[in-house]
């Protein structure tokens, strides 16, 4: 128990650090009639257009987003996207590769959808909006995942949590690197 509870305290250090990029968000996790239920919220002072950019940079995620270890998009037609990505989820000594396939429907600087079409979840679903928000953008994310492994039943939650967080704060800082890299540099 003195163990767990270590691990814990460890785990919520250690997210309440990485999260300093991220002082509003809020991230909420839960299991629910067999699926795990994500929902996160933070606000960004950088462009919509710029936290569009890197929230849709498949291609390069892996570069700047933790246990993500490929991400690339397979096909690309009008707004829809087929994107692959692998990586590893952990917790408390828990960890598991995970792979997959989905679906990407966007709605240019305002919604990013999507749907697992292959990979070792049975479900997921996700929904990125992105909101103008005084100097910045608001970002909201839900996701609803039935894996197609067993989590413990303890862990689940805080795993997706964790999880959720620490993508959502290489994101965001990944964000401020870019807006404050002169234009010129990014081209």
């Amino acid at each position: 128990m003195r163990l767990f509870a270590s691990c814990f305290a460890l785990f919520c250090a250690s997210v309440a650090q990485a999260a300093e990029p991220l002082s509003d968000a809020t991230v909420t996790a839960w299991r629910a009639d067999g699926a795990l239920h994500v929902e996160a919220s933070f606000h960004i002072e950088v462009p919509a257009s710029l936290a569009w950019q890197v929230m849709t940079d498949y291609d390069h995620m892996a570069k700047f987003v933790p246990k993500l270890r490929e991400s690339r998009i397979v096909t690309a037609d009008r707004g829809h996207l087929l994107v692959a990505q692998k990586g590893t989820a952990s917790f408390a000594g828990f960890s598991h590769d995970w792979e997959m396939e989905r679906e990407v429907t966007l709605e240019p600087e305002s919604l990013i959808a999507s749907r697992a079409v292959r990979g070792n979840v049975k479900r997921m679903e996700m929904e990125t909006r992105f909101a103008p928000e005084g100097n910045g953008v608001r970002i909201r994310y839900r996701a609803l995942t039935v894996p197609d492994f067993w989590i413990p039943p303890l862990i689940g939650p805080s795993l997706m949590k964790g999880q959720v967080t620490d993508q959502f704060t290489a994101l965001a800082i990944e964000m401020q690197r870019r807006h404050r890299e002169p234009a010129a540099a990014r081209q």
